[in-house]
């Protein structure tokens, strides 16, 4: 902690607001277009994904239910992840 305090100053004073020239930085609109358009489609995959494991562990949870056993770790793990990814990625 103490070896990183330096550095976060330094970073702080680096991008302090007041140094930096607000005429020279200005972006097109079209050059934040590819950078737009790649977090929508992450961002559509990471949904496609979590709603796979969501369905496979359901499907998995219902067959299981039935034969009266208990769902094994190798499926719950992965569901739980998609949880907190889904719940991180929709805020």
């Amino acid at each position: 902690m103490s070896q990183s305090l330096p550095f976060v100053i330094f970073l702080f004073f680096l991008f302090h607001p007041s140094l930096i020239n607000a005429e020279q930085s200005r972006i097109n609109d079209n050059e934040l277009r590819p950078v737009i358009y790649t977090f929508f489609v992450v961002g559509a995959l990471n949904v496609i994904g979590c709603s796979f494991v969501f369905y496979k562990t359901f499907i998995k949870w219902k067959l299981c239910k039935k034969d009266g056993k208990e769902l094994i770790m190798s499926y719950r793990l992965p569901f739980y992840t998609a949880i907190a990814k889904y719940e991180t990625n929709s805020f």
